[in-house]
């Protein structure tokens, strides 16, 4: 066989030869080649990220979360605080945050966890009045059921109690344990070592440009990343205070306990603010009588949040942050299915890292466009 003979020949080899013969312009199915090659590629890395997300998601969180903090972290290092003492601290702090909080809601969250059942009955009786047309289904079912049971004196009830949210975490501690570890882990190693890595990182650009560059792009995404996440924090924080003033003065129990959860939920774009609407409607229904009455929190809490979304947020972060909302929810529902709920809370700071890195590689600075 003769060495032009294709069959010795790589995919790259083949381009390579037809651009030789074609004056340099590629046959389509040498384009169709590389194309399935990218493809099979994304596919690929979409199946590890999935299947691998108990150890890539609580890494990548403390990645993100030592990006928004480590601009701090490097000024003490400039003022002589020595960066693993820096990190140290910030790391004990979260951890006293995040227990103090836990230790704060734990009973209320526990108590209506546990009348999840409950809310379920009062809003199914609070329907009866329109649920007409499956009467009838069901009264056929209810004779299947009576036609196929043994009998009264065999039929055996069983009455299963719904438990807590609490409950349920502490029976999966193991899991909960394991990946907030690795997600100090990651963050308290990321900070420690955050000079360090950027150095060596640096280092491996030979050519000053690109190195300048790779500088330029790095110090964008922290600046980015901590301007976005640190607003986004503070306008949560006051909208969860907001909530839970308008829940207190609508007569709502534990009022804290709402506004905590609407300013957690609202860093989880369209799905925390659609669970938090749901959770309040449940919560009314079982909290005050008729359905006219249980529509009215959810509605204030839709107006607050579409007044956030709409007017506060948009101002404060400014045209820096507009992303379009297509892109915004098509993200979220990609990390979604990736990584489950903390794909949702990942999936702007992601979607950020991901613009900047895009924008330098496109259009580097200094790159005449004309």
């Amino acid at each position: 066989m003769s060495e032009r003979d294709p069959g010795h020949l790589t995919i790259a080899a083949l381009a390579h030869h037809d651009e030789a013969e074609t004056g340099g312009v590629r046959r389509p199915w040498a384009n169709a080649a590389m194309t399935a090659q990218i493809g099979l590629f994304v596919i690929a890395l979409a199946a590890v990220l999935h299947f691998g997300r108990d150890v890539f998601a609580p890494t990548v969180a403390g990645l993100l979360v030592g990006l928004t903090v480590a601009p701090f972290v490097e000024w003490l290092r400039r003022r002589g605080v020595p960066a693993p003492l820096s990190s140290a601290v910030i790391v004990i702090a979260m951890v006293a945050a995040i227990a103090a909080a836990i230790t704060a809601l734990a009973v209320p969250l526990e108590t209506w966890s546990s009348r999840i059942p409950e809310i379920g009955a009062k809003l199914e009786n609070e329907w009866k009045d329109i649920r007409g047309p499956l009467e009838t289904l069901k009264e056929v079912e209810k004779q299947v059921q009576d036609a196929t049971n043994p009998g009264p004196d065999q039929a055996m009830q069983v009455s299963v109690q719904s438990p807590g949210i609490i409950t349920a975490m502490v029976s999966s501690a193991p899991d909960v344990s394991a990946h907030v570890l690795v997600f100090l882990a990651t963050l308290y190693f990321f900070l420690a070592g955050h000079a360090e890595f950027r150095r060596q990182a640096l280092a491996s650009f030979v050519r000053f440009r690109r190195r300048r560059a790779a500088a330029r792009m790095f110090r964008d995404i922290e600046r980015s990343l901590s301007q976005y996440v640190l607003t986004i924090t503070a306008i949560n924080a006051g909208f969860g205070v907001v909530v839970g003033l308008a829940m207190w003065a609508l007569g709502l129990p534990s009022p804290h306990l709402w506004g905590m959860m609407a300013a957690v939920l609202n860093f989880a774009l369209y799905i925390g603010p659609a669970a938090m609407a749901v959770i309040l409607f449940g919560v009314s229904a079982l909290s005050f009588d008729g359905l006219s009455a249980a529509i009215v929190p959810p509605l204030v809490y839709v107006a607050l949040n579409l007044f956030e979304g709409q007017f506060v947020t948009p101002t404060v972060l400014g045209r820096r942050f507009t992303m379009t909302p297509l892109v915004v929810f098509l993200a979220l529902v990609l990390w979604l299915w990736l990584w489950g709920i903390i794909g949702a809370f990942l999936a702007v700071p992601l979607l950020i890292v991901g613009r900047i890195v895009f924008v330098h590689l496109a259009f580097p600075p200094g790159r005449n466009t004309a």
